[in-house]
């Protein structure tokens, strides 16, 4: 390889350097390109950005093309790794990093050399030690340049064995932590080992890593994270994935290891205010979205970065960005505590940081330099999707537009300097003190550079400084990075920890309980310093100190714990850190839950009910399993129906995954009183939880409590609800006995609970018989009935073929397939149904903005609709998966009244593209587990050993994460697009009449 220095680069570099400063663009302003894909001088134009800040143009082809993340090393070096081959699974390894340098001292650069090449597919770069690590496809690759000539001559694989099957979930991102690792994002099966190790047998991560390359040491993390992922300034982990623009790992791995039963129980959340796949205000013209693109929603999040740089103005400090590719545009929301999690909320209303009218601009990645500037990676590409979710007319029309493209800008308040630090930086030879002043700078990209330098010297010359740093330091962020240095240089002292313990800031506090983790054996009065801080009044840190406690087993701790647990048991969190000890004594704690609990119900109780239940049946002694199942079995008090459903659920959910022989052979014995409880007609709740039960341990035997459940599902005379039950009670039987039976229930003389359920309940039977008989009847079901009508079509290849055949003679509309089996169906393994799919309900149609407009137009000439005609059309569309104020329809979606006062144009655009918003908690995910079955639902929990998916029928799941060969988000809304062909332009003013006059 040989360096290359165009002199004609140098000179377009200067003119974008004076022409492309861009500060807040008006939306009345004529773009500088019109039509894409626009060059590096006119690119900058397309930009609209948020008031005080200036944009500009900082590199862009030829310089680098395919930028996906960049790095500057404390010389003042500038990495960028490039990946041509994306989006699709690249064989030819042309992937690269490149060393950019300024030759002429203006600041920018001008010269562009391969620093090293021949990757497959490179994700993310990181400074280590001399050199730098590149997250590659399958491994982790450590470069360095010996000679100093500008390219590695040193390449070494670090660690391998990263699946790579899905190229959008694979190994990327590397970021030194505040701990001193080294973390990585990653969330598909893989098995992570040092080079020259063995190759675990099995799966060994599926979720984050952070490793210690010195020590050779790695640990799957709790949380996974798709493409990017960041850390706030006191450490809190922030991921992303594509339709989930900000989440945050909470209950850290090592703490839920403790307690191998706890799989039930998640690990992070999303912290977003105003929805996951949240709504986004895009500006491009002519956008081209494909197949699984939501318009209007996120569906393409990345790179998410907190930005730490101390140079942007209020709430923009400390603020979360993150990368829309799909919509080009970049978002930004605040970060406010809240607890153990934070919260992100919007920072503009309506309005991104940053978004282009260039359909072409592909922010991807970000990095904060030691400018403190925000530097945009812009992948520069035609297409962005992967080409299994792209149409055929896109497949055919080429995925490489703009290859040969890429640009880097440089985000500043107006008014910043040039920028100066492009190979003017001298940290590498810094002395000792000098570092460690730089660990109180306002900038992270400082303390960071510093820390880690210090760690790796481990000069002891920074000692006495770093501890002064810790007592005296002016910003709470430098007295936590001192803190850690020490740890990592092995000079912290059990003093210095109880200074931190006692710091006027919570997050001080909260990472010295952290630390003081390392040393409980050695230094056995910090123990006691950590029990006499039960009484800190924040939360943050309580929930830290009640996660730190659960590794301390003396009585003491057991009652601090105890303490802090019931003093804030509507906390999640806090019952899952309590839960996460490993010397619990789950009947003690049932016991003592039903003493102190049972006397009210909340959401808290309740749920921490279902969990000690849960731990019960997947780790508890017989006597344990008996005392909860039998005392409720014998006879329920209804008045306590509640707790006991709760305890019984959870206990259903543990022993599908655990549980010792003994309890499963004991609970064989308790198969009759749960048939009874199944069919109690005063204990609905317990009926479900007694029938989940059933589900693991077995049916009695003898076909007495199925004969029993036919006659009450045949009985029109009985409850509905109480029907119901009985027909879902038949599908734990041998179901195809009843197979005629719950056909004929399908009829509109029985109530829709009963008609749903025996539909639903169908589903396991194959062939194209029952589907039919469904679609014979389709006219005159409901809208439950046929969500439980296409639920059972959708569960068999034959039934699908049928549905397919009705659609294309005109005896089905495509919209009574919802977006989300659309997008299933549009990913089928069989090529043929996904060939059907894509044909009969990916095809374009009328564009959606115009649909949107016609609607509107209709509403400002009709005038107010009719809340009663708005009824009947609720009934008919959206009842099957929506209430207004808890009535009229299925306790799915979100209750409708939370819309209420949004404006009918806003209604208009909720109803007609549902994608552009989702709320939290809706989002769909597909598992396909090890037996080749597949399970679609949102995301109800998850946590490092477990994830379970709730239904659209609110069943709940839970998976083994060893037991999944592939989890991909489905993405997008539940409600199905194409409404306009359900509900006419008056009707729809009727609808929104009765949602905001309900």
């Amino acid at each position: 390889m040989k360096r290359k220095t165009a002199a004609w680069v140098r000179v377009a570099m200067y003119v974008l350097s004076i022409g492309l400063l861009i500060g807040c663009s008006g939306g009345d302003r004529e773009p500088a390109c019109q039509s894409p894909p626009c060059e590096p001088e006119t690119a900058a134009g397309t930009f609209e950005v948020a008031d005080g800040f200036q944009v500009e143009l900082f590199a862009a082809e030829p310089l680098i093309s395919d930028p996906v993340g960049m790095t500057v090393d404390e010389e003042g070096r500038l990495y960028v790794v490039e990946d041509p081959g994306y989006p699709e699974n690249p064989g030819d390894f042309r992937g690269r990093v490149r060393l950019l340098e300024d030759s002429d001292g203006d600041g920018r650069p001008d010269q562009s050399s391969i620093f090293a090449d021949q990757f497959r597919a490179p994700r993310g770069v990181m400074r280590w030690k001399e050199g730098l690590l590149v997250t590659d496809a399958t491994e982790i690759v450590y470069l360095e340049d010996t000679d100093g000539d500008g390219q590695a001559d040193v390449r070494e694989v670090m660690m391998g064995g990263f699946n790579y099957n899905n190229p959008q979930l694979g190994v990327n991102s590397p970021l030194y932590g505040l701990d001193n690792w080294v973390y990585v994002a990653h969330r598909q099966g893989s098995r992570p080992h040092f080079a020259g190790e063995p190759k675990p047998e099995e799966i060994a991560a599926r979720t984050n890593i952070r490793f210690r390359p010195d020590a050779r040491e790695w640990e799957s993390l709790s949380g996974a994270s798709q493409f990017g992922h960041s850390f706030d300034a006191f450490g809190r982990h922030l991921l992303v994935y594509h339709n989930n623009h900000i989440y945050q790992e909470i209950m850290a791995a090592r703490y839920l290891s403790r307690n191998p039963d706890l799989m039930v129980a998640p690990s992070s959340a999303s912290i977003s205010d105003h929805g996951t796949a949240a709504e986004v205000y895009p500006v491009t013209e002519n956008e081209g979205h494909e197949l699984f693109t939501d318009a209007g929603a996120f569906t393409a999040a990345c790179g998410i970065t907190c930005y730490l740089g101390g140079q942007f103005p209020g709430e923009y400090e400390g603020a979360a960005f993150v990368a829309e590719p799909a919509h080009n545009l970049v978002h930004a929301d605040r970060l406010e505590e809240s607890g153990a999690a934070l919260t992100a909320s919007r920072i503009q209303a309506e309005r991104e940081f940053l978004a282009s009218t260039d359909h072409w601009f592909r922010p991807v990645n970000f990095y904060v330099g030691p400018d403190g500037a925000l530097y945009i990676i812009d992948y520069y590409r035609q297409v962005i999707e992967q080409p299994r979710f792209l149409s055929e007319e896109a497949l055919q029309a080429g995925i490489h537009g703009g290859s040969d493209r890429g640009r880097i800008y440089r985000v500043t308040v107006e008014g910043a300097e040039t920028p100066s630090w492009l190979g003017q930086l001298s940290l590498g030879e810094a002395p000792a003190g000098q570092l460690v002043e730089r660990l109180d700078h306002a900038n992270g990209w400082w303390r960071t550079t510093a820390q880690r330098l210090l760690t790796d010297r481990q000069d002891e010359a920074a000692i006495e400084p770093l501890k002064e740093l810790v007592e005296t330091g002016s910003r709470p962020e430098a007295r936590v990075h001192a803190l850690w240095t020490l740890a990592g240089m092995e000079a912290l002292s059990a003093d210095l920890i109880e200074t931190g313990l006692a710091d006027g800031s919570p997050r001080v506090r909260e990472q010295a309980i952290r630390l003081a983790e390392q040393q409980l054996d050695q230094a056995p009065d910090l123990a006691d310093r950590l029990l006499a801080m039960a009484g800190e009044e924040d939360a943050g840190v309580r929930f830290q100190l009640l996660n730190t406690l659960g590794a301390l087993e003396t009585p003491e701790a057991r009652e601090v714990r105890r303490e802090l647990l019931y003093a804030h048991i509507e906390d999640e969190w806090m019952q899952l850190a309590a839960l996460s000890a490993g010397d619990l004594d789950y009947r003690t704690l049932y016991e003592e839950a039903r003493s102190r609990l049972s006397d009210r119900e909340t959401e808290g109780r309740s749920t921490y009910f279902r969990r000690l239940g849960a731990l019960i049946g997947v780790g508890g002694t017989q006597e344990a399993v008996r005392e909860l199942a039998g005392t409720i079995a014998g006879r329920p008090d209804t008045s306590g129906e509640w707790w006991q459903a709760a305890s019984l659920q959870g206990l259903a959910e543990g022993l599908q995954y655990g549980g010792e022989d003994g309890n499963r052979q004991m609970l064989r014995d308790l198969r009759e009183p749960m048939a009874r409880l199944a069919l109690d007609p005063d204990a609905p709740a317990l009926r479900n939880a007694a029938r989940s039960v059933m589900t693991v341990v077995g049916p009695p035997e003898g076909a007495s409590v199925f004969a029993a459940a036919e006659e009450l599902a045949a009985d029109n005379g009985e409850d509905p609800l109480l029907r119901r039950d009985a027909i879902r009670l038949l599908g734990v039987g041998p179901v195809g006995e009843y197979a005629g039976m719950l056909m004929d229930l399908v009829s509109p003389e029985e109530p829709p609970e009963v008609q749903a359920a025996a539909a639903r309940t169908l589903q396991d039977l194959e062939g194209p018989e029952i589907g039919k008989r469904l679609l014979s009847g389709w006219d005159q079901m409901t809208p439950p009935v046929r969500r439980a009508a296409m639920e059972t079509m959708l569960a068999d290849d034959d039934r699908i073929s049928l549905v397919f055949d009705a659609i294309e003679e005109g005896e089905l509309s495509p919209s009574a397939v919802s977006w989300n089996d659309t997008k299933r169906l549009m990913l089928h393994s069989d090529e043929g149904l996904q060939r059907r799919a894509k044909a009969l309900l990916g095809g374009a149609g009328e564009e959606r903005s115009e649909i949107v407009e016609r609607y509107e137009a209709a509403l400002s000439e009709q005038g107010e609709g009719n809340t009663e005609r708005g009824q009947e059309v609720f009934e008919r569309s959206c009842a099957m998966c929506h209430q207004i104020d808890g009535e009229g329809g299925v306790n799915f979606g979100p209750d409708l009244a939370s819309v209420r006062t949004r404006s009918p144009e806003e209604l208009l655009v909720d109803i007609l593209m549902p994608g552009e918003a989702i709320a939290a908690g809706y989002e769909q995910y597909r598992i396909e587990r090890q037996d080749g079955s597949t399970l679609q639902g949102a995301i109800a929990s998850e946590t490092s050993q477990s994830v379970t998916l709730r239904d659209m029928g609110g069943q709940e799941t839970t998976v083994p994460r060893s037991d999944i060969e592939q989890m991909e988000a489905v993405g997008g809304s539940v409600m199905p697009t194409g409404l306009e062909r359900q509900i006419s332009e008056e009707e729809m003013n009727d609808l929104i009449a009765y949602i905001k006059g309900k």
